[in-house]
């Protein structure tokens, strides 16, 4: 009987208002920490890792529009530098865009013709040879690649270096050079870096 009367009067007690105001906002509470757990949880998982593969294709794009813009750059100096980092010398890159290289093969040579603007270094340069080059054939195979050829004086604009040829089939051969050297009295020779093909009948 007395353990009734305690539990009736047990049941009649119930919180007052700010005690239901002060539950109603600790479970607000407790409700909106689950939520941004939730949320960060999904960004870590899903946002990011979206973010991240976006910026990645971005940055392959910017590397690909440089790569591309890089190839229609005038040529441009660049110092050698030994292991110590002091300066041994200069090449001049990229001078493809800037010199115009047409061949003729006869009588067992061939004859390699440089058209160059009547600009630095080109207007300072006496005498050319080319030290970079490979002589592809029909198949595909290397059958030369950098025997030494003479070196030819400048004429104005114009130059003839001749590259004596040593294979024996005839045939469409391709010619690929990647450096000229240029030289002036009391100076240090210049290598010309670019990339020049051009067919030839043999």
């Amino acid at each position: 009987m007395k353990n009734d009367k305690l539990i009736r009067s047990w049941n009649q007690i119930g919180p007052d208002d700010s005690a239901d105001e002060r539950m109603l906002s600790g479970i607000l509470e407790q409700n909106h920490q689950y939520i941004q757990k939730q949320e960060n949880s999904w960004m870590k998982k899903i946002y990011i890792p979206r973010m991240a593969a976006v910026f990645t294709m971005l940055c392959i794009c910017l590397a690909g529009t440089v790569m591309v813009s890089a190839g229609s750059l005038k040529g441009f100096f660049r110092d050698v530098t030994n292991r110590n980092g002091a300066v041994t010398g200069t090449v001049y890159e990229n001078a493809d865009q800037e010199i115009n290289v047409s061949v003729l093969a006869e009588e067992g040579a061939l004859r390699v013709a440089l058209q160059c603007p009547d600009t630095v270094p080109y207007s300072e340069i006496e005498e050319w040879t080319v030290t970079g080059y490979r002589v592809i054939d029909p198949a595909g195979n290397t059958v030369m690649e950098n025997e030494p050829a003479e070196w030819s004086e400048a004429n104005d604009d114009a130059v003839e270096i001749i590259i004596p040829l040593t294979m024996q089939e005839q045939g469409t051969y391709r010619l690929e050079i990647t450096e000229f050297k240029g030289r002036k009295k009391a100076d240090q020779d210049l290598p010309v870096k670019g990339h020049w093909e051009c067919t030839f009948e043999y």
